[in-house]
């Protein structure tokens, strides 16, 4: 999790854009059965809440850059 600041400050300073939201998945090894379906029901939620505030972003940004960019 705190790699995650730590990069979005370095995204930054690169000119790229970080959304707030983030999806870490803690032993991700035990977190999923063979066939890549998540063991927690809650992932389901919290994964689509990361989705939609993405696709968010996503919209804005691009909505953003038809006026060109600010510098």
């Amino acid at each position: 999790m705190r790699a995650a600041s730590h990069l979005r400050d370095m995204l930054g300073e690169v000119g790229l854009a970080s959304i707030p939201s983030t999806f870490p998945i803690s032993k991700v090894q035990e977190s999923f059965d063979e066939d890549g379906q998540a063991l927690n029901p809650a992932y389901e939620r919290r994964i689509q809440r990361f989705l939609n505030e993405l696709e968010w972003y996503a919209n804005a940004l691009k909505e953003a850059r038809k006026e060109g960019v600010p510098y």
